[in-house]
């Protein structure tokens, strides 16, 4: 019996005489960057992170957590809510901090609520008031027919 011939070779594959790739070195020397990119770098990456470790506003926080309790005060407190949200707007002019999004939803919903939950609530306060007089009145038979 005679041996099987070898697969022919494939056209992509290496030569066998090939030498294997030598691996990437880096260069011993840094790269100078001039003076005025040196500074560029430094001050993005200081701005960087500023950004990452900037502090939220205080006031924007208490202004909006004001808004979410006047939903239970029954719009009692959203005045203070907004007012201190549009505070909070003033304070971050100057600063560095976040909570801006936070300061415009309290000035957005405290005004929305001053307006609507008292209107809300003298709507059923108003169907439930004439309720009860409907019920007390048949009660002792004053419209009675």
């Amino acid at each position: 019996m005679t041996a099987p011939e070898p697969p022919p070779a494939l056209p992509y594959a290496p030569a066998a005489s090939s030498p294997p790739p030598t691996p990437f070195t880096p260069p011993s020397q840094e790269v100078a960057l001039p003076g005025s990119r040196i500074a560029e770098v430094a001050r993005t990456s200081t701005d960087a992170l500023r950004r990452t470790t900037a502090k939220h506003n205080v006031l924007a926080i208490v202004a909006l957590l004001t808004v979410a309790l006047s939903v239970l005060t029954f719009g009692i407190l959203a005045p203070v809510g907004a007012i201190l949200g549009h505070l909070s707007l003033r304070q971050l002019k100057g600063r560095e901090q976040t909570g801006r999004g936070m300061a415009r939803a309290a000035v957005i919903l405290g005004w929305t609520f001053t307006f609507f939950l008292p209107c809300l609530t003298l709507l059923f306060g108003m169907g439930t008031i004439l309720a009860l007089i409907k019920a007390g009145a048949d009660v002792i038979g004053l419209f009675a027919g």
